[in-house]
């Protein structure tokens, strides 16, 4: 199958498994959750549940869109990114590329620099927690299709892992961005996902039970039927 227009040609399995465990990485590091992780000859698909009237800002959205292409080192995709960033309508709307090239004028600045400086913050955050990404890559060789439940044990135990039951992401995430930005960050206060400082004493929220996140994905689920069946 031919590469077009930035819609994912994987050449061999290893880049299809660390292309979605890469998006599983990011939507933990995002402190997002999974509904499902699946892996198939022809690529693979990761989705994440969207809860209604949750915020996305634009980095978010750029670090999540381009966290599969560059931890599986596809450099075919980042340089038709970079080639047609200010295109978005040249890129497949479902691709990754499309949504990235989405974010970037909300973000503001030359196209090609902040392209480069995110390839920087995402290949740093990957070798931090190489563990976790090598460790998603295998459950998804193994299983190929991995549903919520699992997902949601593995990133509560990366949780756990690596400290961050207490420490919020958005303050280890942004602070990452604003390094790379070179914007100056306060200290002493943890960083929300706005770069504004999050009250003193602020406690990071405990991890979704598995119960409650399992209605969740119903009604997501349910949803989506609802949308399918006004297209029908």
């Amino acid at each position: 199958m031919k590469e077009r227009h930035s819609l994912p040609a994987f050449l061999n399995l290893k880049t299809i498994l660390r292309h979605e465990a890469g998006h599983l990485l990011m939507l933990w590091l995002l402190d997002r959750h999974a509904i499902g992780c699946i892996i198939t000859e022809e690529g693979g698909l990761t989705q994440a549940l969207d809860e209604p009237g949750e915020k996305e800002t634009p980095y978010q959205r750029l670090l999540y869109a381009m966290s599969g292409m560059v931890l599986s080192s596809d450099f075919n995709l980042l340089n038709d990114l970079r080639q047609h960033a200010k295109q978005s309508d040249y890129f497949d709307p479902n691709s990754d590329s499309h949504f990235a090239s989405e974010a970037l004028p909300l973000i503001g600045g030359e196209p090609g620099i902040v392209l480069s400086l995110y390839q920087d913050i995402i290949l740093r955050l990957g070798r931090r927690f190489s563990k976790a990404h090598i460790q998603a890559t295998k459950l998804l060789l193994e299983k190929k299709k991995i549903a919520f439940d699992t997902l949601h044990g593995l990133f509560s135990h990366w949780d756990t892992e690596y400290g961050l039951v207490s420490r919020p992401k958005s303050d280890l995430v942004c602070r990452m961005i604003a390094r790379a930005f070179r914007w100056p960050m306060p200290r002493g206060l943890f960083i929300g996902w706005d770069f504004k400082p999050l009250p003193e004493g602020y406690v990071a929220p405990v991890r979704m039970g598995l119960r409650e996140l399992a209605e969740k994905v119903r009604r997501a689920n349910c949803r989506s039927h609802i949308v399918a069946q006004d297209y029908d």
